[in-house]
């Protein structure tokens, strides 16, 4: 059977994608990354799935060790994938093995954000105020830097 990585689904759903062999010893490896919205949910479905008798473990990983888990068998769920670009290069290697289901919200985006005080209004902008903030968020290495860095040189306004 394949690992399974879920857009967010139902309970019932992820309950049932288990193999006959997790469900007998109910035991299950949730693998989670660090933002926000991941570690939520991770621990939400914990929860539900220990009171249905399952002992989960978190464990917590980059997006690359999270497929690479997955396709060893180390990580049963990914409970968070962002398709069709963010994601997509980690998930190519393993695309024949593992399974990719339905999305629970699909009204989201990526962009970048600066405080309502600062009076900028384009990327090329930002520049000016470098020593200002500190960068928080994806490193060049993640997809949603390639994403914005992909569109933003697609783009010709670049604005905020």
């Amino acid at each position: 059977m394949k690992n399974t990585l879920i857009g967010m689904l139902a309970a019932a759903a992820l309950t049932t994608t288990f193999s006959a062999a997790q469900a007998a010893d109910k035991t299950l490896t949730i693998g989670t990354n660090n933002w926000a919205e991941n570690i939520a949910v991770s621990n939400l479905w914990k929860l539900v799935l220990e009171q249905h008798g399952y002992d989960v473990r978190l464990a917590n990983v980059g997006k690359s060790a999270l497929y690479a888990g997955m396709n060893s068998k180390d990580i049963d769920v990914g409970l968070e994938i962002w398709l069709p670009h963010t994601d997509k290069s980690f998930l190519a290697p393993y695309k024949d093995t593992l399974e990719v289901h339905d999305a629970w919200y699909d009204e989201t985006g990526l962009g970048l954000v600066v405080p309502s005080y600062v009076d900028i209004d384009s990327i090329p902008e930002l520049a000016a105020y470098a020593d200002e903030f500190a960068y928080q968020g994806a490193r060049a290495s993640w997809g949603s830097t390639r994403a914005r860095r992909s569109r933003h040189d697609r783009r010709s306004d670049h604005r905020l």
